[in-house]
């Protein structure tokens, strides 16, 4: 799957990736984005902001605002 992924801790840097799709666990679902959008703290690891720097473990698949279609249901 297409990933936005955070790399490095230098502000302004993001690369467009292929990644592993990810396992479902027990209490997990999965999601086929659709349409997904940025929120202040997206922008604020993307600028690396004081407070980002060490929270932010990278590299960092971005990205918790989408719409999409469920796949799967873990249980």
């Amino acid at each position: 799957m297409k990933a936005v992924i955070k790399p490095d801790e230098e502000p302004r840097s993001l690369l467009i990736s292929d990644v592993e799709t990810p396992k479902v666990g027990l209490n997990d679902v999965l999601i086929r984005v659709k349409a997904g959008s940025i929120c202040g703290s997206d922008l604020s690891v993307y600028l690396m902001k004081a407070g980002f720097k060490g929270y932010a473990k990278v590299p960092l698949v971005m990205g918790h605002e989408v719409a999409g279609i469920i796949e799967e249901v873990g249980g």
